[in-house]
């Protein structure tokens, strides 16, 4: 049997897609119909929002770029003598944006790749280090703006107990900055730097 379904009342329908339905001349129809509506209504292709869009993730930006590193190691523990070196250092954001990627290249041992994201629940920077030397650390840290430095740290088993290690960018500039590499024993109270670099940004 044919529904009653007309004109008028679709008239009294609210929206396009729904006054469509109730001029469906079958019941089943019309039931299927109405299955169908919130695909119809809300299954539209939405604009897809640009992910990491936070100012937060954006606090690694002055670190994109080409650059060529001066860098000085520390010879031992207990020395002041430092061995002078050079690397070349490429930061690009992969992924969307969502992921500073890190690959450093120098004369001898160390040649390795980082990728740092912004961790929005944590609220924190967490990057992962890996090297030819067979280094594999997860370091996280945060952006100080008031001093517009970048730390990020991690903590080690040593033969000789834990261990905390940090990198610290700092004195920061369009086309330079200063990184240095430190470690504590006392948990944070003190810091022995180990690597310090100065990087200069390639001519573009």
């Amino acid at each position: 049997m044919r529904s009653e379904f007309t004109f008028a009342t679709a008239e009294r329908c609210n929206s396009v897609a729904l006054r469509a339905a109730c001029l469906l001349v079958t019941p089943r129809s019309f039931r299927l119909a109405l299955l169908l509506l919130p695909s119809v209504l809300f299954g539209q292709a939405q604009p897809r929002q640009p992910p990491c869009q936070a100012e937060e993730a954006k606090q690694f930006d002055f670190w994109l770029g080409d650059w060529t590193i001066e860098r000085w190691n520390r010879t031992g523990p207990g020395d002041d003598d430092w061995k002078r070196g050079t690397a070349d250092n490429r930061i690009t954001k992969e992924y969307d944006g969502c992921v500073v990627r890190e690959v450093y290249t120098t004369e001898g041992p160390g040649d390795g790749e980082s990728l740092s994201v912004w961790d929005g629940r944590a609220k924190k920077w967490r990057q992962l280090w890996v090297d030819n030397e067979g280094s594999y650390l997860n370091f996280e840290g945060e952006w100080d703006a008031e001093a517009k430095t970048m730390i990020l740290s991690v903590e080690r088993e040593t033969p000789r107990g834990k261990m905390l290690r940090r990198m610290v960018w700092h004195d920061i500039e369009a086309d330079s900055l200063q990184w240095r590499y430190e470690s504590s024993r006392d948990g944070g109270k003190t810091w022995f730097p180990t690597i310090r670099s100065v990087y200069r940004r390639k001519a573009r």
